[in-house]
């Protein structure tokens, strides 16, 4: 047989192709409903079938609803096999030289290249023509899509070809990014990619652009590949033009091919006939769709396409490279810190400099990475020197928690002589240290009093004790000063008195004892920085009258003990000092604070803090970069400060990081485009993951029954750590998954994060900080649960409608009909139902 012949059984393929896209999508179809509600189905099917026209229309399509595949096999499938086939076969059949053969599919979607290249197999085994040893690897970012493929397409493939049984143990389902690296040994590669790059990709420009083409340069340089089979849309020639342009022409061989003359033809007879029946089942959520509905007829055709054959010129002459190396491509997400690698700007904020050093990025930009990284620098430079004293902290147990691991996981094991742990820190003592101080020591930041200045704690901290003093200070204030009514409810409640405590008295080191003038008069930022003399003075009477009661009653508060503690660091009545002090999540360091810090060290140049102001859910617009300059007092002998910008959320999904965008934009801009608020950046090589997920319920029940079929759909991403955020208990139980407080996740992440709408937020006025904060803590899926109903009455929360409203609709997946036909109408509502009041 030769491959004129080998065209010819091709081409007549195309009634057992129909059959078998037929076959398996009447499966997937029956298989749904089994555990699927219909009006759910058809409201995902309609969805799917409107959003696949972006192919059409230069738009981009996000794989990541579950009937996406089915809609794709039925219009698609059968054109990516085709135009595979009329581009390609050439290639595969003179294949049959080579021992064996590895292909890439990047992108592979419901495995076009798969079928192309099995049926190729097929035949020639068949026809007793040798082929060589064969390995595909389909790599995706989705996984309903390789699920497809596997599990029904391919069954069923199988039954028609069935010589390719021959490799199909030898393949490979990957979901992720096609520019992360894998762990698979590869020798002879050839690298396939029918639909790559987004259309986004390619109306970008700057530093993205550079990134995507960077990415696949690097797969040039490490993994040279004897072959590139690119395939694209003419919408997106121009990028794969750029690909091209990345290829050395004295090493590889670049040809271009337009070809309109498709192998396969006609019309899909079966395919057609069940999209019929679909439409004819679920027309009642396709008929607004009309001319772009399921029922039009698929066929084999499609010209929008165009191919790139990139050869390695070593390999065009001899047939082969001779090779028994083995190289690594493609890299699932890295669990250990001692195999994760760093880009050029970590690298950059990670040397051991003699300058105080801030790192700034936005959520998922490795800010906590580098700071592991900075430390272990400080170890190895110091030649893990026994008399090294190192002090880390933050604000988060579980975040102290996992900066411990990844720091004992790249130090060097035979250098640790101890490691004493318990829940509020460690101490690591290097080899030959024969004091009984540690070499490095990781503490919560309210623990810094306790263990490293002895201050007293009095006891448990209480809030609702707090609140009863403080409210019966304000009973009293307002009965000395004649005040009956509520004009002053804004700055006379318990929330604000206390964050003026905490942001003003000890933030900006204002005091209480003869402090009075000082208060009425002190510049201030965010919250508060609007009041008059008169409500200054109001406010001062309660927090005079608050500090000095709790003080003399040893009321417990961590205020006071951090206040306690740099009274005596200021004192030189602590000598505990350190050579470094490092701390990650600084947004929430005031003045104070950073005076504490300098206070600890042996040389301010040793300061290292890490931080992002949009996650400033404590201290909101008060928290500032200028806190730290504002500590810096002229007696400090020290060196400038060095600042380290990091981009790109590499562990925030693409589609995720894209639909709230908006949000970052506008945090940025209420810092006044301060650069330690840095705005979101999506990064391609980021973790697989749905857009954001809106689901609209009645009430408890129905949301949750709701959300329980959401996570059995997307449990295909492997969902493993789930979390309820802000606090909502009675919806934890419902779904039995727990419940927590962004305060406590802050700086960590989860699989998949549920936002309870209806649960209110301490901070009204970092709103904004806080949902941004809430929404970036998930590493793959991200479901938004929106609540009829009042305000206070069981329904969301109505300060939350103006963040909804800012993410991008084009990003969101609304979950049923029901969510979709609401969502404007919750959104409209915002101008109206926003309560908080500025002061």
């Amino acid at each position: 047989m030769n491959e004129i012949e080998l065209k010819s059984w091709l081409k007549k393929q195309t009634g057992i192709l129909d059959s078998i896209i037929a076959k398996a999508s009447r499966e997937f179809h029956k298989d749904a409903l089994a555990f699927r509600r219909f009006e759910q189905f058809g409201f995902d099917l309609a969805e799917c079938q409107i959003e696949s026209w972006n192919l059409r229309e230069g738009k981009d399509l996000c794989y990541d609803r579950p009937n996406t595949p089915l809609v794709y096999a039925l219009w698609y499938h059968a054109r990516r096999v085709n135009t595979f086939l009329t581009h390609f076969v050439t290639h595969l059949f003179e294949a049959k030289n080579l021992s064996n053969l590895e292909i890439f599919d990047l992108g592979a979607g419901t495995g076009a290249v798969q079928w192309a290249v099995g049926m190729v197999y097929h035949k020639m085994k068949q026809e007793g023509l040798p082929f060589p040893q064969l390995r595909i690897v389909n790599i995706d970012t989705s996984p309903f899509m390789l699920h497809f493929s596997e599990n029904y397409l391919w069954k069923y493939f199988l039954e028609a070809y069935s010589y390719s049984k021959d490799f199909s143990s030898a393949i490979i389902y990957d979901i992720n990014s096609w520019n992360n690296q894998q762990n698979i040994n590869i020798s002879n590669p050839w690298i396939t990619a029918s639909y790559l790059f987004d259309i986004s990709d390619n109306s970008v420009t700057g530093d993205y652009k550079k990134a995507v083409l960077k990415s696949f340069n690097e797969i040039i340089s490490n993994y040279n590949p004897e072959k590139f089979l690119l395939l694209t849309s003419l919408a997106k020639e121009k990028l794969v033009d750029e690909v091209s342009r990345e290829f050395d022409t004295k090493e590889y061989i670049i040809k271009k091919v337009k070809d309109n003359n498709l192998l396969l033809e006609g019309v899909l007879p079966a395919v057609n006939q069940f999209r019929t029946e679909l439409y004819n089942l679920y027309k009642s959520f396709l008929n607004e769709y009309k001319e772009r509905s399921i029922k039009n007829n698929a066929t084999w055709d499609d010209s929008s396409f165009v191919g790139t054959i990139i050869t390695k010129r070593q390999a065009e002459i001899f047939g082969q490279k001779p090779t028994n190396s083995e190289v690594k491509l493609h890299s699932s997400s890295i669990k250990e810190r001692n195999k994760v690698q760093l880009n050029d700007e970590q690298k950059k904020a990670a040397k051991n400099i003699n300058q105080p050093t801030v790192v700034i990025g936005p959520a998922g930009c490795g800010k906590s990475i580098v700071i592991t990284e900075r430390i272990l620098n400080i170890v190895k430079d110091a030649s893990y020197n026994p008399n090294l004293r190192i002090l880390l902290t933050t604000f988060n147990i579980e975040l102290l928690g996992q900066l411990r691991e990844w720091l004992i996981d790249i130090l060097e094991k035979n250098k640790i002589l101890e490691i004493q742990s318990n829940r509020d820190g460690v101490k690591i003592f290097f080899t030959g240290n024969t004091s009984l101080r540690e070499n490095i020591r990781i503490l919560h930041f309210d623990m810094l009093p306790k263990y490293l200045g002895n201050i007293p704690y009095w006891g448990l901290v209480e809030e609702a004790q707090h609140d009863k003093i403080l409210n019966g200070i304000i009973a009293s204030v307002k009965a000395k000063n004649n005040i009956s009514d509520d004009r002053f409810d804004n700055i006379l409640n318990t929330g604000f008195l206390k964050e003026e405590y905490y942001r003003v008295i000890y933030g900006l080191q204002v005091g209480i004892q003869g402090s009075k003038q000082n208060y009425l008069t002190v510049l201030r930022r965010g919250r508060g920085s609007a009041l008059d003399k008169g409500k200054r003075e109001l406010v001062w009477q309660c927090l005079e009258f608050y500090a000095n009661h709790i003080y003399n009653n040893q009321v417990p508060s961590f205020i006071v003990r951090r206040q306690l503690f740099l009274n005596s660091l200021a004192n030189n009545q602590v000598t505990l000092k350190f050579d470094y002090v490092v701390v990650d999540e600084f947004q929430d360091c005031t003045t104070a604070d950073f005076e504490m810090f300098f206070l600890l060290l042996n040389n301010p140049n040793n300061l290292i803090i890490s931080g992002d102001l949009a996650q400033a859910v404590h201290l909101g617009k008060s928290a500032s970069i200028e806190s730290l300059r504002e500590a810096i007092r002229g007696d400090r002998q020290m060196n400038d400060i060095s600042w380290n910008y990091l981009d790109g959320s590499y562990r925030l999904p693409f589609r995720i990081c894209e639909a709230i965008k908006k949000i970052s934009e506008h945090i940025h801009v209420s810092f006044k485009g301060n650069h330690a608020a840095r705005v979101l950046t999506p990064y391609k090589g980021a973790p697989p993951g749905a857009r954001p997920i809106i689901v609209l319920g009645k009430d408890e029940t129905d949301i949750s029954s709701k959300i329980l079929q959401i996570i059995n759909q997307y449990q295909i991403y492997n969902l493993d750590k789930k979390c309820i955020l802000e606090k909502d208990n009675l919806l934890g139980r419902r779904l039995s998954i727990d419940s927590d407080t962004i305060l406590r996740l802050k700086g960590l992440e989860k699989q998949c994060v549920i936002w309870s709408t209806r649960s209110g937020i301490e901070h009204k006025k970092e709103k904004f900080e806080f949902v941004y904060t809430i929404l970036t803590r998930t590493s793959c899926l991200l479901i938004i649960a929106l609540f009829e109903g009042k305000n206070g009455n069981g329904g969301s929360q109505s300060i939350f409608r103006e963040i909804i409203g800012l993410l991008n609709s084009d990003n969101i997946i609304f979950w049923d009909k029901e969510t979709k036909d609401s969502f404007e109408n919750f959104c409209e509502e915002v101008e109206n139902n926003d309560e908080i009041d500025e002061v």
